[in-house]
């Protein structure tokens, strides 16, 4: 089957804003080794915090991803580093980053207040309001970086439906959605690029398909790493890396009546204090990918009334809900 020559006008628009949005390892940082207060395992219970209180107020979990690579480019200022000293100021910070990413990004914003609530009263509307202004200022006001899933959907453009059905692209679309969710959680990853991200994701899911076309591999190998100029070698490490993720992390959304059990249930509570935990040793490739293929049946076999529910569509809360539901969050960091 010949395949027509693809526009990349989309792909090289956001290989643009991945230059401009690039960040540095903030934590290993000559200028900020002095009283550091923050670590990775701090920015992993924020990230998944921050992913809970998406799924609770039907939002978009890509919005996370937005916000932590704003907070990430923010920490590498001087004003970051008060941050990186104190972790009450880095818990203000994160939460003012996804509320402002909230409000530029989703249909509809939360106000100041509600943010408030959410702390258990931590933190004023003042204070989110202040936060927010330095965030921005400091930021310079760039505050839209490009995120993986961005870069999946602009591949996934361009290739046929003749070559991936549609309900085998819906498979893959999520199939990506899993793999970046834990990797945004990854301290590790923060310095892989967006569009490696979202090659290696991409491809790990194509693979994982009941019958994956060696054809659409073979375009991806050749047209894509063409202009996204990605080294093999990494992607061959990252897809490895986020197969194990698959496999040896908490899952984030097993099936559709998981998800809806999240969402119907009050964020857990962060904490910077518990011990981290170990993780267990890290099984053989071919198991991490017959795992992953496991994943790909679970989705592919949704009925398509339960994938149309599985984007759920936003609901309205006022003050005094988020109010109510804050009563269970307690964030003691």
């Amino acid at each position: 089957m010949f395949l027509p020559e693809p526009d990349f006008d989309t792909l090289n628009a956001l290989l643009t804003q991945e230059r401009r949005y690039s960040t540095k390892d903030f934590l290993n940082q000559p200028e900020c080794q002095v009283n550091l207060d923050i670590d990775a395992d701090c920015r992993t219970k924020m990230v998944a915090w921050c992913l809970q209180v998406v799924d609770f107020c039907h939002f978009d979990r890509e919005s996370v991803e937005i916000s932590m690579r704003n907070l990430d480019r923010f920490l590498l200022t001087p004003m970051g580093r008060i941050a990186l000293q104190n972790r009450t100021v880095y818990q203000l910070l994160a939460m003012t980053s996804l509320y402002t990413t909230i409000k530029i990004n989703e249909p509809e914003a939360i106000n100041p207040s509600t943010v408030s609530s959410l702390s258990r009263g931590s933190y004023s509307a003042k204070q989110v309001e202040m936060m927010e202004r330095t965030l921005l200022e400091t930021l310079e006001w760039r505050v839209n970086p490009v995120t993986s899933m961005a870069f999946v959907r602009a591949i996934l453009d361009v290739i046929p439906d003749t070559c991936l059905p549609a309900a085998e692209r819906k498979a893959v679309l999520e199939l990506c959605k899993i793999q970046t969710e834990l990797a945004a959680k990854d301290y590790n990853l923060i310095l892989v690029k967006p569009s490696v991200m979202a090659y290696s994701s991409l491809t790990n899911a194509l693979e994982s398909l009941p019958r994956p076309s060696q054809r659409v591999l073979s375009h991806m190998e050749q047209v894509m790493s063409r202009i996204l100029k990605i080294n093999q070698s990494d992607v061959v490490r990252m897809k490895d890396y986020l197969l194990t993720a698959v496999v040896e992390k908490e899952p984030t959304r097993r099936s559709t009546k998981t998800r809806r059990q999240c969402q119907s249930q009050t964020p857990a509570t962060p904490s910077f204090k518990q011990p981290r935990r170990e993780s267990c040793s890290p099984r053989p490739v071919a198991a991490r990918k017959h795992a992953m293929k496991l994943e790909c049946y679970i989705i592919h076999n949704l009925e398509p009334t339960d994938c149309t529910n599985s984007l759920v569509a936003l609901s309205h809360y006022d003050d005094r809900g988020f109010e109510r539901s804050s009563e269970l969050l307690d964030l003691q960091f």
